[in-house]
């Protein structure tokens, strides 16, 4: 019973090493591969990803430029980044990690298989970065999701007036470029100032995140294939129709 009680201590003790040590492992290569490509170091960053996976997604260092750039136009530049968060996703070890931009912040999301090589990257809407909602004796504001289908899923705000009865509504819908939610253009906040004038006026007002500005970088966005449809047209509808859902819209 004694030499049973010891081995099961063992075993346990190796595994935990084990598990420490691929922990460790995978820690410091996303450190490092972080590190190369915030740097732009792309010849060194594409060696982290494995043999599978750079041909699978035909990567290649001017492919990990494009999305950088892509991320930088869409964000402003890159600031600075949080800690490292390490996890497990269906036996998959990942590492999250938030990267701050002028304008916004996203989360990098890096997977790795067992030989600690990374099998997936993706650049993911920072859901908890907290939005600014207003509220005076004039108007009022509560987060929404416009959700085109399964993979689209855009933040916004809808701006009401403060009184509670029903009004007419819009959606904001935006011009060319990747957008924010507010429309922000240097210091003005073009959108955002639109909605708070128009509900002092009583109209419900919603306002969402473009898709090219939520989803840049990521695999559910081919800027190459783009359609204006997928652009702008799908998205401005869902917004509609989360509209005339909303018991505070008069839909005569």
């Amino acid at each position: 019973m004694k030499i049973k009680l010891i081995l099961s201590i063992l075993l346990v003790s190796i595994l935990k090493l084990t598990i420490g040590q691929n922990q460790d492992s995978v820690q410091l290569k996303s450190t490092e591969f972080t590190q190369a490509y915030l740097n732009k170091k792309n010849d060194i960053a594409i060696t982290y990803f494995s043999a599978e996976t750079i041909q699978a997604a035909h990567l290649s260092t001017a492919l990990l430029a494009k999305i950088w750039d892509q991320l930088e136009g869409q964000n402003g530049k890159y600031s600075h980044k949080d800690p490292q968060i390490m996890g497990e996703e269906d036996g998959i070890m990942i590492t999250k990690q938030i990267l701050y931009f002028e304008n916004n912040s996203l989360v990098l999301k890096l997977a790795f298989n067992g030989n600690h090589e990374i099998i997936g990257i993706r650049f993911l809407p920072n859901e908890a970065a907290q939005l600014e909602l207003f509220k005076d004796d004039k108007i009022w504001e509560e987060e929404i999701k416009v959700k085109t289908n399964k993979d689209i899923s855009l933040r916004g705000i809808i701006t009401y007036p403060y009184e509670d009865k029903q009004y007419p509504a819009v959606v904001l819908v935006h011009g060319s470029g990747p957008n924010d939610m507010d429309e922000t253009y240097g210091p003005n906040k073009l959108f955002k100032e639109l909605a708070h004038q128009l509900a002092a006026k009583g109209v419900v007002v919603l306002r969402y995140e473009k898709r090219t500005a939520a989803y840049g970088g990521q695999p559910e966005l081919d800027i190459e294939t783009l359609t204006l449809a997928e652009e702008t047209i799908d998205d401005a509808l869902a917004a509609v129709d989360l509209l005339k859902k909303n018991t505070r819209v008069d839909k005569s």
